[in-house]
């Protein structure tokens, strides 16, 4: 008997190989039919069955870790792209800053230029106006002068020559001369 017990094991040793290369290749389900023979028997149907569940959590789990790394790399790129969203949004917000500070200082600059062009224009306009009133007869400049408000009056009559402002004044209301003179509104001209 012990003859025949190294050929009889290589000789099953050998079908089994076979039977698993065959089930592998896909050629016949010899595990299933192993399986179901040994399901019929009943201490070893139970640990076929919690092997079986086993194997279908080990699946399961398997699944989940894989969609759960998934979600994991989607939510990495999506942090990626939001990171580089609020760089660029960073990056616009300095450049607005910066452009609205440039805006701001040329605004600033164009309002002192305007500013000093409508004074030269008015102090222009009133050494015109003062040359204009010296050259009319006392009596037109009186009655002119009269039409206007005592701040205009005033600055005209300042700019004036002397001796032509004593002649305007004399011929106008005493009592706005009174009022320019007290609030000294009219300030004599030093150049004269």
């Amino acid at each position: 008997m012990i003859r025949w017990v190294l050929p009889l094991s290589l000789f099953f040793a050998s079908a089994g190989a076979a039977a698993v290369v065959v089930d592998v290749i896909g050629l016949w389900d010899v595990s299933g039919m192993v399986a179901s023979r040994l399901q019929a028997v009943p201490v070893v149907g139970e640990a076929w069955t919690a092997y079986r569940l086993g194997q279908e959590r080990s699946a399961l789990l398997a699944r989940e870790q894989e969609r759960l790394r998934q979600w994991e790399q989607a939510l990495r790129a999506e942090e990626a792209r939001l990171e580089a969203m609020r760089r660029e949004l960073a990056a616009r917000q300095d450049e607005l800053a910066r452009r609205e500070a440039e805006l701001d200082q040329r605004a600033q600059q164009l309002q002192a230029a305007e500013a000093v062009r409508q004074e030269a224009t008015a102090r222009e306009g009133l050494e015109q106006t003062v040359e204009l009133v010296e050259a009319m007869r006392p009596q037109e400049a009186a009655a002119l002068l009269a039409r206007l408000d005592d701040a205009t009056v005033a600055r005209i009559l300042g700019r004036m020559d002397r001796r032509r402002a004593a002649a305007v004044m004399a011929l106008m209301d005493p009592d706005r001369i009174a009022r320019l003179l007290k609030s000294h509104l009219v300030k004599p001209n030093p150049a004269n």
